[in-house]
């Protein structure tokens, strides 16, 4: 049954319905980008869908905008799957359980998927459109955003004629977004030498912080789980001996981590020790997020008396040194945008595998040298404890350009159909727009959207009014743009 058919737009919402029925978890494009080539042929439109995945569909412009430049819409088809604690949810076959609650569209106990549905849905509609003026269209829809804009990295972007760029993929409405953040990810990884030992099985576990998108929300001082549950393993280690079973922390590098366990081997003398450290941790860390993290846990579970394989000692103390002593968080501000983050990474994996225990890192700023200091803070970290170090997925930076005609004319539809001006920013997250800038500099970006709260995470909301606006926006720019 559809739930969003009564809202306004309608003729967008159907779309976000659509998609929403569909599995799209990033690295699992195919459906998805299957949909948008059948939607193409559905209409008779030119299209191209490469082997990245990536889909771009072409429309020519309305009557008085055949001969009009054309414009470039854009946004990406996957999500990040993150998922509730409780809530069993299989993102190979499961669509999103949409409602909607105070004005807001939500996922039940997953992400919503509003970034980006709410670029595409909007793009489809314009597509399908009979009666909305516009120039010609190259609407791009990118694989594989959010692990690191793997999609936009392999897009051949030279059929493509527009040079006015629109990205669908901002969540604040009436900040328009002119320059974002590059960045890359790093794995930190520690060979571990197992042995076995007999002892009591503790499970360390951290959950139900708020997480949240790594850039966008960064500088709201969230916990990480990881950093935290390594802060708590750090602080035993300084008193007694255990070893390292496993430690299994987050969902995606980009995400801030919101749970994490790590399962260790003690002596029996030293169980009340740790059971007695993690509540005064959980104490400490109460009062250091105050209410900003209103629900976590932090626990310790006696899973019994066991005899079997651990990581040794010098393995677990170079992987508990290393997870204490890698940064994390905003590390620089802008020294022109007040409170805007320069400089950033975020913690966002610790996975345990057969013969290593690896970190990974995502690292964002607006300077590229400070791309390379990064980069050599993370080698100097990894050489402290014998870890390896190895970056990938590296994309530039969009810095701010004057001159925009993009940014006039939104700024002039917008404060027409709003009473208000915008505010013109940047973003300290990465945008697919920079990635292009590279591909092509003459490209005249900007990136735009409704308001989404707590994108990243089962608390993602996307308000309708919002929308209903941002809608209205887009449809009165590129009716400017005649």
């Amino acid at each position: 049954m559809s739930v969003l058919s009564n809202y306004e737009p309608k003729e967008v919402f159907k779309y976000f319905e659509e998609l929403s029925a569909i599995p799209r978890a990033s690295y699992d494009d195919q459906r998805a980008s299957d949909y948008f080539v059948e939607f193409a042929k559905s209409l008779g439109l030119k299209y191209r869908q490469d082997d990245a995945l990536n889909v771009i569909i072409w429309k020519d412009g309305t009557a008085g905008y055949e001969n009009s430049e054309p414009v470039i819409l854009q946004g990406h088809m996957d999500m990040v799957a993150d998922t509730e604690p409780g809530v069993n949810h299989d993102w190979s076959k499961d669509g999103i359980d949409l409602f909607v609650e105070d004005g807001l569209i939500g996922g039940r106990g997953t992400t919503l998927g509003g970034d980006d549905a709410m670029a595409t849905c909007m793009i489809q509609a314009l597509l399908a459109s009979t009666d909305i003026p516009h120039p010609p269209l190259e609407c791009i829809i990118t694989s594989d955003e959010e692990p690191g804009m793997i999609g936009a990295a392999a897009l051949d972007v030279s059929d493509l004629k527009a040079t006015k760029y629109i990205n669908i993929d901002s969540e604040i409405e009436g900040i328009f977004i002119v320059g974002c953040c590059g960045g890359f990810e790093d794995e930190m990884s520690i060979k571990s030498v197992k042995e076995e030992v007999s002892g009591v099985k503790l499970s360390l576990s951290i959950k139900d912080y708020l997480g949240g998108h790594s850039g966008l929300e960064i500088n709201k001082q969230r916990g990480n789980a990881n950093k935290d549950l390594g802060r708590l393993l750090f602080k035993l280690s300084e008193n007694i001996k255990f070893n390292l079973v496993s430690i299994e922390g987050g969902t995606a590098a980009n995400v801030i981590t919101k749970n994490c366990e790590a399962v260790i081997i003690v002596n029996e003398k030293d169980v009340k020790y740790v059971s007695d450290t993690t509540e005064e941790l959980f104490a400490i860390l109460k009062n250091e997020y105050d209410k900003d993290e209103p629900a976590f846990t932090l626990s310790c579970e006696n899973l019994g008396n066991v005899t079997e394989k651990a990581l040794d000692k010098s393995s677990t103390e170079k992987v508990v040194t290393l997870l204490e002593a890698v940064p994390n968080g905003v590390q620089t501000y802008e020294r022109s945008i007040e409170g805007l983050p320069e400089t950033s990474l975020n913690i966002g994996l610790v996975r345990t595998k057969e013969d290593a225990i690896t970190i990974r890192a995502l690292v964002r700023t607006s300077i590229e040298s400070k791309k390379e200091a990064m980069k050599e803070k993370l080698v100097a970290c990894s050489k402290m404890v014998g870890a390896t170090s190895s970056y990938s997925g590296e994309y530039p930076a969009w810095q701010i350009k004057s001159g925009s005609k993009l940014v006039e004319i939104f700024s002039k539809e917008y404060e027409k159909l709003e009473g208000k001006k915008p505010e013109v920013s940047a973003v300290h997250a990465g945008l697919e727009a920079g990635l292009m800038l590279g591909k092509n500099p003459n490209f005249d970006c900007i990136s735009f959207g409704p308001n989404v709260t707590d994108a990243h995470s089962y608390h993602e909301r996307l308000e309708i009014a919002s929308m209903e606006r941002s809608w209205k926006l887009l449809k009165a720019v590129l009716a400017d743009l005649k």
